[in-house]
């Protein structure tokens, strides 16, 4: 799978997996015939929250026999409160973009608990303890080169210069077990920048990420699941509990990657490229929901489930209707500046030319 994907310049984009709006689930359960609310919330430290209302449904009440149509099942009129530690703190605004979103920054360790009350699908609320900030330390790397190619034309008063760096990269990121209860997600995104006296074109992608080389990520996979094939793969959860008390070097390989830029310079102004990784302290919720969803994907129930071996299982919730998920995380980033390494493949590539 394709971690990292997509470059932008002077800016991050942090991919954290996000809780489906929605409440839909492919299960059998017996559930009242009468839609609740569904409430879903991703709470993020330090920013303002969001909240999505929708109603419960059943998949012949949302799609067409041809599925290219389907139903809105957006609660519109609800009332969504906000409170902190039991204080009420503000009424959230329904917004253009189907959300229902307040100006509140919640801290770490405050209890955050959102209340939604509807005139036709009655009220549902949940809530959630704004995790502490991650234990993270400063990231180190080693990347290997395994292609680079270099065109400079001399032709005009400025020099043109086209790079494609292809690479290996080994990032180990210490972070603190704290009490062992932590729970961790690890997310990260590219970063090019121009660079200083020239206009560039420039891309980081990186992909083939090495799930098995972090022992950390297959924590959550049984030995029964192990041998039907589970996989640790789209799941960058985990807790602490195995390095409680210490500093755990968690490892982050990347088998494959490529640096591109085009450049047009009157000197050499260097290829500006960082990955920055976010550290995600993330909510029991936010952890049970992920592995709920792990386990239907990838898991034992979800592979036997398939072929009609074993029961389907419940979704997790956290919200009074049992439909919806109140999650949060606190992040902190961490940059891996690859400046120096690029520079070096660049210029060892233009001299063999």
């Amino acid at each position: 799978m394709e971690i990292l994907n997509k470059t932008t310049r002077y800016a991050s984009l942090l991919i954290l997996p996000l809780l489906a709006s929605g409440c839909y689930e492919d299960v059998a359960l017996e559930l009242a015939s009468d839609p609740v609310l569904c409430l879903n919330s991703i709470i993020t430290a330090g920013e303002p929250v969001e909240a999505r209302v929708t109603h419960t449904w059943y998949y012949s009440q949302v799609y067409t026999y041809d599925n290219n149509h389907k139903r809105d099942v957006t609660v519109r009129d609800a009332e969504v409160r906000l409170y902190a530690d039991g204080e009420l703190k503000e009424t959230l605004t329904f917004t253009d973009d189907l959300t229902y979103r307040g100006s509140y920054c919640p801290a770490p360790g405050e209890t955050i608990r959102i209340e939604a009350v509807s005139p036709v699908y009655g009220d549902a609320s949940g809530e959630v303890v704004i995790p502490p900030s991650p234990e993270a330390g400063i990231p180190e790397y080693s990347a290997t080169a395994t292609g680079c190619t270099v065109y400079r034309s001399d032709d005009d008063p400025y020099t043109q210069d086209v790079v494609n760096l292809y690479l290996m990269l080994d990032i180990t990121l210490p972070l603190g077990g704290g009490d062992g209860s932590l729970l961790y997600y690890i997310g990260c995104s590219t970063m090019t920048a121009f660079g200083e006296g020239g206009l560039s074109n420039s891309e980081l992608w990186l992909w083939d990420f090495n799930y098995n080389a972090e022992p950390l990520f297959s924590e959550h996979i049984s030995g029964l699941e192990a041998v039907f094939g589970g996989e640790p793969e789209d799941n960058l959860f985990f807790t602490s509990h195995s390095f409680a008390g210490r500093t755990y070097p968690l490892r982050l390989i990347f088998n494959g990657g490529r640096y591109s830029s085009y450049t047009f310079t009157d000197e050499d102004s260097g290829h500006h490229a960082s990955v920055r990784i976010g550290v995600s302290s993330v909510s029991q919720s936010y952890y049970n929901w992920m592995m709920y969803s792990w386990k239907v994907d990838n898991g034992i129930n979800g592979t036997l489930g398939d072929i009609g071996y074993a029961e389907d299982m419940a979704a997790f919730s956290n919200v009074s209707t049992h439909a919806g998920i109140i999650a949060a995380r606190t992040v902190e980033y961490r940059d891996v500046d690859l400046h120096d390494f690029i520079d070096e493949q660049v210029k060892k590539a233009a001299e063999e030319n």
